[in-house]
């Protein structure tokens, strides 16, 4: 793109999971194995924004992911944005996840009241 006043940024979710399994172990023969997990199902979520061209990245905590935690993170987003290169407009791709076409529709409706 060679527009020079517009940024492109990437945005997606992930979910990092504890939990554990064994399927395999070593032990010395004769001994009997003893291996301690956390019974647990613990995860946190994260917010992620990345700039192609300028290899920047922005990163926020998200769990649950859904349209409230979206448009909060979009927010976070704007203000960094605006505090480091006031004036360029941005353009954030996204993909077909539920939360943020509702999160999509409702900042689109709020522009259109005001």
């Amino acid at each position: 793109m060679s527009d020079s006043a517009m940024e492109i940024w990437y945005e997606d979710e992930v979910h990092f999971q504890r939990h554990g399994t064994i399927t395999r172990t070593w032990v010395p023969q004769g001994k009997q194995p003893e291996v301690i997990i956390a019974p647990t199902r613990q995860k946190v979520g994260y917010f992620g924004m990345g700039c192609p061209t300028t290899g920047e990245s922005f990163i926020g905590s998200g769990h649950p992911f859904n349209s409230e935690t979206v448009i909060e993170f979009f927010r976070e987003f704007l203000v960094s944005r605006m505090q480091t290169n006031p004036g360029k407009k941005i353009m954030v791709i996204l993909d077909n996840a539920s939360w943020h076409k509702k999160a999509v529709r409702l900042l689109v409706n709020l522009v259109l009241v005001n």
